[in-house]
This record gives structure tokens, sequence and C-alpha cells, in this order.
């Protein structure tokens, strides 16, 4: 009469090895998942970011110099920019993300636009972008 125990090593090796790919395939799912979360937090806080950029510009009546203010960020005529760390709290340079607004031809008389926008600096990545207009005062 033949033992058995072969059969039932191979039995439970199949089953370990199933194991194990079944195991792989979880962790694999669970890093992308992870991934996809921390893009999803970034991209979340740069739409925060950028809506509050676009309220203090149109508060500001299209100033960007008054809106560096109270971003704080760098204001040089037509363009500004705001740098922020990993954790988006803003530096003075050198930041992880970059808020840029410049200023837009409208084509109409008394509206003013610009496009504003935040970059991941170490690829320049656009994360969100947003055109916000205005209307200008009268002269």
């Amino acid at each position: 009469m033949k033992s058995k125990v072969p059969l039932a090593l191979i039995e439970m090796s199949v089953m370990v090895l199933v194991f194990a790919l079944a195991a792989a395939v979880c962790v694999g799912i669970f890093a992308r998942a992870d991934r996809i979360s921390r893009n999803c937090a970034e991209r979340d806080r740069a739409v925060t970011i950028v809506q509050s950029a676009a309220e203090t510009v149109r508060h500001c009546g299209g100033d960007l110099e008054a809106a560096a203010v109270i971003l704080g960020g760098r204001a040089d005529g037509e363009s500004l920019s705001a740098e922020y760390g990993a954790d988006w709290e803003q530096t003075v340079q050198d930041g992880e993300y970059r808020l840029e607004i410049t200023e837009t031809e409208s084509g109409r008389d008394l509206l003013g636009t610009a496009e504003i926008r935040v970059l991941r600096t170490a690829d320049d990545t656009e994360l969100f972008a947003l055109t916000a207009a205005w209307q200008k005062a009268a002269d």
C-alpha cells in the first residue's frame, strides 16, 4: 500500500503558492490605492489654493500687487507666483508646489481675466488650473 504523504505535501505546496500569489496581488492593489489617494489629496489641496487665489484676485479687482500682499507671493506686473512646501505651508522659495497667476486678455471692455494654476515644481506638472474674471473699474 502506498503512502499518501507525498500527495498531501504537493497539495499543501499548491495551496501555499496560490495564497502567496493572492497576497502579492493584494499588496500591489493596496500600494496603487495609496498612490491614487495621495494624488487625489494633492489635487484637492491644489483646487483649494487656486480657488482661494481666484477669489483674492477678484477681490483686489485684478491688482496683482495687492493680491501678492494678501497671498504672500511675488508680483511682477502681469504675473504673480507663490511657493508652497510639501505640507502646503507657504515658503519663501524652492517649494514643492508653485501657484502662478498670469493676467490674460479677455477681449472685452471692462472685463479682466487671469489664468491661475498650481504646479508641482519637481516636474512642472499642472495639478489644477482655473480662469478667473472680474469687472474692471470704469475710468
